[in-house]
């Protein structure tokens, strides 16, 4: 029965086209739908325990007393921060939306941001493999990714707009995160300490947070710099406060991922009455080829597992194939979103 069953299978292949083409459709819808909030989720996740690696503690806004005028942490605190004896070392964060500028005077990558740079070495999870940090005034590093793509090379002036208005800067560097150009999927422009001060935090003279090393222990650390700080600052673990840079961007996961998925079983299930009503129709236009396996002798149970046979192989092959297909679509898409700068 199992030769009778593949036989069959090559010889109504053309008919059972239709069949294979419903099943491959919704595995490549569904297994898409997976791959790509897969993507999303280990890019958050990898991306912000490589940059996050080295941080023991970090002082930032707390959220929990209610609003308050204060939106980050007050620069001045990271000198007497970076002077405590447990901290080993301490950097400002700060991160905003700054876009360089082309002749016509529009954005060369439309998500691009902004990035104080971190001058503790340990903290600072970005590698400069040209020309060197920015250090004063006018002095900005891009990703290599920009740089390679819009022609920018050190020494080269370029135009900007930050939350300050338009700056004019020099090229001083070109940097890497790990393997990748850049931890922000639409490109990175980088400042000095100060410059970000003013340019991205539009003079408001704070960080987002303050990251903090130490060579001790972690708690000892969280126990020395939480009087130095105001009310309206709380200072995390590490590991809390990775926990809570990946929490907004997890919480677009979970939501994307029921979304994606929703299409894609809606595609199976749309695909089922297709597989199910053309797979009848191929059985019943075989009703005379099926009633001659009766008339030599095959038994129904011989009959029905012939036609589940066709249908497990059918079915089988199929979702291999759509398998390939959705990973293939689900890789297309993002290549599509990074040229859209939303990698």
């Amino acid at each position: 029965m199992w030769n009778l069953t593949w036989k069959n299978l090559r010889a109504n292949l053309t008919r059972l086209v239709s069949t294979a083409v419903a099943v491959i459709t919704g595995t490549a819808f569904v297994a898409c739908g997976l791959v790509l909030t897969g993507a999303i989720a280990n890019a958050v996740a990898g991306n912000t325990e490589q940059q996050y690696a080295a941080v023991d503690a970090a002082a930032t806004p707390s959220y929990d007393q209610g609003p308050t005028d204060l939106q980050g942490v007050d620069a001045a605190l990271l000198a007497p921060l970076a002077e405590l004896p447990e901290v080993a070392g301490a950097a400002g964060e700060l991160v905003a939306s700054a876009r360089i500028l082309d002749d016509d005077g529009d954005p060369v990558r439309s998500q691009m941001l902004g990035r104080a740079w971190i001058t503790d070495e340990e903290l600072n999870p970005f590698t400069v493999i040209e020309g060197h940090p920015p250090r004063a005034d006018g002095e900005i590093a891009v990703d290599r990714e920009t740089a390679a793509d819009h022609s920018l090379e050190i020494g080269e002036s370029v135009d900007l707009a930050t939350p300050s208005g338009r700056v004019t800067a020099v090229v001083v560097g070109v940097t890497e995160f790990g393997r990748s150009p850049s931890v922000d999927g639409g490109g990175t422009v980088f400042f000095a300490p100060g410059t970000a001060l003013e340019v991205l935090g539009a003079g408001s003279q704070q960080y987002s947070q303050i990251l903090l090393r130490t060579n001790g222990s972690v708690t000892a650390l969280i126990d020395a710099v939480r009087p130095q700080i105001p009310a309206n600052n709380v200072v995390l673990s590490g590991e809390t406060f990775m926990e809570r840079a990946t929490a907004d961007t997890q919480a677009f996961v979970n939501f994307l991922r029921p979304v994606l998925l929703g299409f894609a079983f809606l595609a199976l299930f749309v695909a089922g009455f297709v597989i199910y009503n053309t797979f009848t129709v191929v059985v019943t236009q075989r009703s005379r080829e099926l009633a001659l396996v009766r008339s030599i002798g095959g038994t129904p149970a011989q009959v029905r597992r012939s036609l589940l046979g066709e249908g497990l192989l059918l079915g089988f092959g199929a979702s291999v194939v759509g398998l390939g297909v959705g990973v293939a679509l689900s890789m297309r898409l993002q290549w599509i979103l990074e040229q859209l700068d939303v990698g």
